[in-house]
């Protein structure tokens, strides 16, 4: 059949069109915060607020929890992706908020990525925080006498040897949590959440040692669930491994305590933001470091604990901060009470508690699923 020149032309020029589109995907607006899952499952928290992005210029805060953009409601973090991925560059956006129990409106003009500051928390105030924790520990070791300092130096050493840099993944951006080996050697213990992205379970993860030696790890047993984050319900933030050492190096492991005791002093080990410390109290920011890396510590105290959740409530003079999950808390025995699974960003941790680690770890030497 005869088709008039202009109809190739017309084809030709869809065609190139179409590829066009397909190799170049639409720009996407840019709020400019990083956020996580809002404690009662509804919302997504806002984390950190870059400077001078889109987010600090509407008046969105740090602790705002976003409820729904241009009226499209906002359940999860996820929710949020997909909702600015609806609009591009330069597009204004009404976002509804909840802010101290009120529910609010701000106006945000998105932006591109690359445009604004490094997130809060990647500027120097994070490292002041940092200083912030190891001088009230240094203050609070210099009030203590004889046994009891003792106790408190012996527990802080313990803590920089044996917390460990957690990875899901091998690839240097992939994200730093925190955890402990115990059982002599044998077990990684972090939190459950780690997984919650991961469709299935991971067949290893990755350990990085204080002393920078690298190891894996076998997944054994995690589990996690959003709404009994906070130290509610009753599923524990918790994952069990299996540390492979075939060649049976001496490894540090940490004890674990009967249980979590209302009132008492805990030493809490991890890196926050993936960031720790050198042997000169130098904050150490490269995160896949073999080098010496030790965690940040930071003390506090069990405010609350209950027989009906799997959690316990702690304050401390320097909120934790992501990159903490899964870290230790020591006793002034030295002896692990549990592992933090959650924050405020404010004053107060939550974490799971020992019992439960525990469990798993009968439940894994017994062969019971």
């Amino acid at each position: 059949m005869y088709m008039k020149p202009g109809f190739h032309v017309v084809v030709c020029l869809l065609s190139v069109l179409a590829l066009f589109a397909f190799s170049h995907p639409r720009e996407t607006g840019y709020l400019g915060v990083t956020v996580e899952a809002a404690p009662d499952g509804n919302g997504a928290r806002v984390v950190t607020v870059a400077g001078g992005s889109p987010a600090g210029k509407g008046g969105i805060v740090k602790g705002d929890i976003i409820l729904a953009v241009e009226g499209a409601e906002v359940a999860s973090p996820d929710d949020l992706r997909e909702r600015l991925g609806d609009h591009s560059p330069g597009e204004g956006v009404t976002i509804a908020l909840l802010r101290g129990g009120k529910e609010s409106e701000c106006r945000v003009v998105l932006g591109r990525r690359g445009e604004t500051q490094p997130a809060a928390g990647a500027d120097a105030s994070f490292p002041q925080l940092m200083r912030t924790c190891e001088e009230g520990m240094e203050k609070r070791a210099e009030g203590l006498k004889g046994e009891e300092q003792t106790a408190f130096l012996n527990a802080a050493a313990l803590a920089e040897e044996s917390a460990v840099r957690v990875k899901t993944c091998p690839h240097p951006a992939c994200a730093i949590s925190s955890g402990f080996i115990t059982g002599e050697g044998q077990y990684l213990v972090t939190a459950g959440h780690i997984f919650r992205n991961s469709p299935h379970l991971s067949e290893k993860i990755y350990i990085l040692l204080s002393d920078g030696r690298k190891y894996e790890a076998k997944p054994l047993k995690w589990t996690f669930d959003k709404n009994t984050a906070f130290g509610k319900g009753t599923t524990p933030d918790l994952a069990l491994c299996k540390v492979l050492n075939p060649k049976g190096d001496k490894l540090p492991s940490i004890e674990l305590a009967e249980s979590v005791k209302k009132g008492e002093k805990i030493l809490m080990a991890g890196f926050p933001k993936g960031y720790g410390k050198n042997r000169d109290k130098k904050l150490v920011i490269e995160k896949d470091s073999t080098n010496d890396v030790l965690p940040i510590l930071n003390l506090g105290t069990v405010d609350k604990t209950t027989d009906l959740h799997n959690g316990f409530l702690s304050s401390f003079g320097v909120a934790p901060y992501p990159g903490n999950s899964g870290g230790p808390f020591l006793n002034m025995e030295g002896k692990a009470v549990g592992i933090l699974t959650n924050s405020d960003f404010k004053q107060w941790g939550w974490g799971t508690r020992v019992e439960w680690i525990r469990k798993y770890i009968e439940e894994a030497e017994s062969g019971s699923k």
